[in-house]
């Protein structure tokens, strides 16, 4: 039997197709963003024209698309890849100055403007003495989570706070049971496998041979870097807790398909580069 797949992107209307599984439009913005800058962005150069115009205009068009579902954590992620895709060209940074107090204004009012975003901004500034109240009962759950796994785990399978104790065990919380379960070694694992990924991605944007194969590769590492510090930042209360998940582990068929599809791409780029 099928199942309806809703394509979940408020204000719009919620249209049923047919198909298999769910779908997270912001997933594909930030692929497709970083293929179009990538692509774009060489070409203008060429014809001597406004870089910057172009990154503002793709850049804000989509921020502002992804922030009325509303995704802030999403629509931050796609700002600061685009941004990082610009830095990558080489192109002046004269005009992300100018623009920076905007932006940074136009993130204060976002996050005063809404209960539940200012509600996490408060328990954060808090910090570790309020996590014991209402709202900070997730990051409260977290830190039971790593501290009970000491420097083993507690054993694979063996996590007794993903039953009913720690939201969003599957996806934004997956960290915090790998240090249950795994222990300090297991995160420390996960953290040094990361770090050597985002390592080579940025090696092989550095030895691309084109323009586009090296803002492809900045771009998509930087995605797949930002996201993994975003998430172990909230999970060690270093940052609010965002949403974000950390690719190719957090349960999630669009992030999962869009990453495997952004580092496809990344290994071609480097295979082109071993010629």
């Amino acid at each position: 039997a099928n199942r309806w797949f809703y394509l979940n992107a408020p204000p719009l209307p919620k249209l049923p197709i047919l198909g298999v599984v769910g779908f997270q439009p912001g997933e594909l913005a930030k692929l497709t963003l970083i293929m179009y800058l990538g692509v774009m962005i060489p070409k203008k150069t060429q014809e001597n024209k406004n870089v910057f115009s172009l990154y503002a205009v793709a850049t804000g068009l989509i921020f502002l698309l992804v922030i009325a579902q509303p995704n802030m954590s999403t629509a931050v992620m796609i700002a600061a890849i685009g941004t990082i895709v610009y830095f990558s060209s080489g192109a002046s940074i004269k005009p992300l100055l100018m623009v920076a107090p905007a932006a940074l204004l136009l993130g204060i009012l976002l996050v005063l403007s809404s209960p539940y975003r200012r509600e996490r901004w408060l328990t954060q500034l808090k910090g570790f003495d309020n996590t014991d109240r209402k709202e900070g009962y997730h990051i409260k759950q977290v830190q039971i989570a790593l501290g009970s796994g000491g420097f083993f785990g507690v054993g694979f399978g063996q996590s007794r706070q993903k039953y009913y104790y720690l939201p969003e065990v599957a996806s934004d919380s997956i960290f915090a049971i790998i240090g249950e379960e795994f222990g300090f070694l297991g995160t420390a694992l996960v953290i040094v496998a990361f770090s050597y990924l985002i390592y080579r991605g940025f090696e092989i944007a550095k030895n691309a041979k084109t323009q586009r194969g090296r803002l492809l590769a900045a771009g998509i590492t930087s995605w797949i870097g930002l996201q993994f510090f975003v998430n172990i930042g909230a999970m060690t209360q270093l940052l609010p807790l965002t949403g974000v998940p950390i690719p190719l582990i957090s349960y999630g068929g669009s992030s999962m398909v869009f990453s495997l599809m952004g580092l496809g791409i990344l290994a071609n780029i480097g295979k082109d580069n071993s010629k």
